[in-house]
C-alpha cells in the first residue's frame, strides 16, 4: 500500500539452513521464547523477566542468561520461517509480475556474478559493472551452509514447511489426481 509502484525482491534460504541459522542467533531465540510461550527448565516464561533484566549492561541477569541458555527446539524456527513465507506469498499476489522477482540465496551465493546482473536489471539500475564485481568478492560459497537433513529435521521440515516449499518452487506440488 506504501509503495503502489515498488518492485519486491524476495531472497529465500533453505528452511533447515535458515532455521539452523535462527537458531543460532539470540535475537531469533528470544523471539521464539515469547512467541511460543516456551519456559526454561526452572520454569521461567517471557513475562517473569522484568525491565533490568531486559538491558544490555554486562553481566546478564540469571533471568535473562536461563533463556538464552534454554534450547528452543528447531521446530519452531521451521514453523517461524514457514508462517513468514506463507504470509508474504498471500500479498504477492496483489502485485504486477514486473513488480516482483525471487532469487534463492544459495544459487546467489553459488553464482553470483551470473545472479547480480539479474537483480541489476530487474531494479532497472544503471550498469556498474566494477560494482558487481566487488560485490561478488564479498560472497564466500560457506555462507550457504547446505545443512544435510537427518530423518528427524526432514520429517519437521515436511511437517511445518511443506506448504511454503511448494509456493517457492523448491518442492512439487502433491499430485492431487492421478
Amino acid at each position: 500500500e506504501l509503495f503502489p509502484h515498488g518492485k519486491f525482491l524476495h531472497l529465500h534460504r533453505d528452511p533447515l539452513d535458515a532455521a539452523l541459522s535462527m537458531k543460532a542467533h539470540n535475537h531469533f531465540r528470544i523471539r521464539a521464547f515469547k512467541h511460543h510461550g516456551l519456559r526454561t527448565e526452572g520454569g521461567l516464561c517471557w513475562s517473569d523477566l522484568e525491565a533490568q533484566d531486559l538491558n544490555d549492561q554486562l553481566p546478564m541477569s540469571p533471568k535473562l542468561q536461563a533463556v538464552f541458555e534454554h534450547d528452543v527446539p528447531l521446530e519452531y524456527f521451521l514453523q517461524d520461517w514457514s508462517d513468514c513465507i506463507l504470509r508474504g506469498m498471500r500479498t504477492v499476489r496483489e502485485l504486477a509480475p514486473s513488480q516482483y522477482a525471487e532469487v534463492r540465496f544459495e544459487e546467489l551465493i553459488r553464482e553470483p556474478e551470473v545472479v547480480l546482473p539479474r537483480i541489476v536489471e530487474f531494479f532497472e539500475l544503471p550498469e556498474q559493472p566494477d560494482w558487481i564485481r566487488r560485490a561478488c568478492s564479498l560472497l564466500r560459497e560457506g555462507q550457504a551452509a547446505h545443512a544435510e537433513a537427518d530423518a528427524a529435521q526432514l520429517a519437521l521440515i515436511r511437517e511445518r514447511c511443506e506448504a511454503a516449499l511448494v509456493l517457492l518452487g523448491r518442492s512439487p506440488a502433491m499430485e492431487l489426481y492421478r
